[in-house]
């Protein structure tokens, strides 16, 4: 567990950006949110420019109809029981009874990039757990995958991928239950959101998945994005409550949960998240922690205003979990909140982190580790003591929290520590924050 002292040293801001991949349709080279008459790319459009994985090579399935037939049934064996044309309903039955390993595409001239078309599935069971390897690729296409309101009540209607599977560039709404990736990948799909409104949600969460790849360049939207059970699972370079193509701000609660007995082992790396939760711990397994590095929390993602605090950062109701290195967390309420008197005992490392313009930084009760002393700073360097061996962090401060990672040293026999400055840091009349990490994490 880390805690802070604060003292004043005796000698700004460090900008974070948020990093756009757009390109704007027939606009000159102008930017497409500037007010003039030229409309952003759609999902499509914006797709077709990402850097995305690839389907393997395998057997290609074309949809080209965007109605919900299913000619020849669940028991479909090949294209010719499908009738004139290849729905999607049909092509994921057919690719599960062939034992997988297919790949999914759609029509340029059915699903158009610049005019998106729904396909609205209804009640009827999709194949779960689906057949392994199955690809499902909307890139550089306008693919909107929607379910009608007869489908809220089918706990099978969704569809999900295991073993080797890819969803990449569509855009899914209203799912009636959540939908489950096992060891699978999913990348560059809009969940929840056309990019403009956060579309209502049948269940509290979108995702839930085991040892799969969540990213890159995909959009969440709604309460919680992903649910984690499992060792393996990474999210990575993502975008919760907010569009990086309209530039809109959508609600969201909590962009990833980890919970149950092995949900330990997840990896949180290079997200943007505003007006949620990164994180929120409630996974049993301590032996394999759950590590959140490089994501950004704000309320404010294009930073064009001064927002009110809301929710963000990290909340650890149990399990282990490192906070950091990179994290930037700013506008929350608290940056990190251990929750209190849960058993066992949570086990936190918070390191190398930016905290700054937050209601509290960090919230822990009971204190797990004395704070440490800042005894000296001379134009040179800052020196103290702690209480327990381990490694000081020193932060330069905005508003008595801290934003700038400065620099770390050992605090070991005789329980002291001194940090020489660099040529840089820190700017005269800015105070400093020590944290400690101790030795046994």
């Amino acid at each position: 567990m880390v805690l802070c002292s604060l003292a004043p040293p005796a000698c700004g801001g460090r900008a974070f950006d948020v990093v756009v991949h757009q390109t704007c349709v027939d606009n000159g080279g102008v930017d497409c949110h500037d007010g003039d008459a030229k409309r952003p790319p759609t999902w499509g459009e914006h797709t077709s420019q990402l850097v995305l994985p690839e389907c393997p090579a395998q057997v290609e399935l074309v949809v080209t109809t965007a109605a919900d037939e299913l000619d020849g049934g669940v028991t479909l064996a090949a294209v010719t029981d499908t009738g004139p044309a290849l729905s999607f309903r049909e092509a994921f039955w057919l690719a599960h009874n062939r034992g997988g390993h297919m790949n999914i595409r759609f029509d340029e001239g059915v699903f158009p990039a610049a005019v998106p078309t729904t396909l609205t599935l209804d009640a009827r069971e999709l194949p779960a757990p689906v057949a392994s390897g199955i690809c499902i690729d909307g890139r550089g296409r306008g693919v909107v995958i929607g379910w009608d309101s007869s489908a809220m009540a089918c706990p099978r209607c969704a569809f999900g991928l295991t073993e080797g599977g890819l969803l990449v560039g569509v855009t899914v709404l209203n799912p009636p239950i959540e939908m489950f990736f096992l060891s699978a990948q999913v990348a560059g799909c809009r969940f929840g959101t056309d990019g403009v409104t956060t579309m209502s949600t049948y269940r509290p969460w979108l995702i839930e998945t085991n040892g799969s790849t969540i990213g890159p360049e995909n959009v969440f939207a709604g309460a919680t994005a992903i649910r984690s059970y499992g060792a393996g699972t990474i999210v990575q370079n993502n975008y919760f409550g907010f569009d990086p193509v309209t530039h809109t701000t959508l609600a969201l609660d909590t962009a990833v949960e980890v919970l149950y007995v092995n949900g330990g082992g997840t990896l949180i790396d290079s997200n943007e998240v505003a007006g949620g939760l990164v994180l929120n711990s409630r996974a049993f397994d301590a032996g394999a922690p759950t590590v959140a590095t490089n994501n950004r929390s704000t309320n404010d993602p294009w930073n064009t205003k001064v927002e009110p605090r809301g929710s963000g950062g990290f909340m650890v109701s149990f399990g282990s979990v490192r906070i950091g290195p990179g994290n930037v967390v700013t506008g929350a309420d608290i940056a990190v909140y251990v929750e209190p008197n849960m058993a066992p005992t949570p086990f936190v490392t918070i390191t190398k982190n930016s905290f700054y313009g937050n209601g509290v930084d960090i919230s822990t009760n009971p204190v797990l580790v004395s704070a440490p002393s800042i005894t000296s700073v001379t134009a040179i360097s800052v020196s103290g003591t702690c209480a327990v061996p381990g490694t000081v962090e020193l932060f330069e401060n905005v508003a008595d929290q801290s934003q700038t990672f400065v620099g770390d040293a050992v605090c070991g026999a005789p329980l002291t520590w001194m940090l020489p400055f660099t040529a840089t840091h820190p700017t005269a009349g800015n105070t400093l924050t020590a944290t400690l990490t101790a030795s046994d994490g």
